[in-house]
């Protein structure tokens, strides 16, 4: 399994600029996607412009809580013996992460330091939101890079990029504990954003499709749901 991942790896770093983009522009073209999750992700990428202090605010008729709560529920977060924990708590909870991730929100994946991985890492363990059935009773689960992920996606469209494991866990193991998917998630980080730095590849060449705005994160999942498929065949 692990060599099947390596081998995935190093086919997609191998991948010209043109495959690469080519690859990110098929998702338009898939015909079993959720058109609720493309609803509330489009009203999510409304906030685009927003700073982080605005998108997070808990104050006034701030509705970007509510995308993201129905986002990830559209997106499969809550299913099986997982579920999003309560709506307060999860407003909280990411709320309180607020001045820790504005000072992330001029970072891209194409440009982030040593130091503002560091705080990416403290935000990514602080969250919980998912919680998990476990002998009859809801728990917090360690499993948690597919949530977080996502979640930070959100917030971050541009730095982070949303991980599953139908396509993501094709490329990557992210089993262990909190701080090992930590690692790993910063590892993915890093691995996509030299792909795109390796062939210049930057938002301005990304073509919007007919589902969403394209954000640079969210291509390279973009392209990983794409390239592994075609090995699917």
């Amino acid at each position: 399994m692990d060599s099947r991942k390596k081998k995935y790896r190093n086919e997609l770093k191998s991948l010209n600029k043109e495959e690469i983009l080519n690859f990110g522009n098929k998702i338009d073209s898939l015909i079993d996607f959720s058109p609720a999750a493309d609803y509330f992700y489009n009203r999510i990428l409304e906030y685009y412009n927003k700073s982080v202090n605005n998108k997070l605010s808990l104050s006034g008729n701030n509705h970007f809580f509510d995308w993201m709560y129905a986002a990830l529920v559209a997106w499969r977060m809550n299913r099986g013996k997982n579920r999003i924990i309560e709506f307060d708590r999860f407003r909280k909870n990411i709320a309180d992460q607020r001045y820790l991730l504005m000072k992330l929100e001029k970072c891209t994946i194409l440009n982030i330091s040593e130091d503002e991985k560091k705080i990416l890492g403290q935000v990514f363990r602080r969250m919980h939101i998912i919680e998990t059935r476990k002998n009859g009773k809801y728990v917090p689960t360690d499993s948690v890079i597919v949530s977080n992920s996502k979640a930070l996606h959100f917030i971050l469209p541009n730095l982070v990029p949303p991980i599953d494991n139908a396509y993501t866990g094709e490329l990557f193991s992210f089993a262990g504990d909190v701080d090992d998917q930590e690692r790993k998630f910063i590892e993915i980080i890093e691995f996509y954003g030299d792909i795109l730095k390796k062939l210049n590849i930057s938002q301005k060449d990304l073509k919007n499709n007919s589902r969403y705005p394209k954000t640079i994160g969210k291509f390279m999942d973009d392209v990983v749901v794409c390239f592994i498929r075609s090995k699917m065949r």
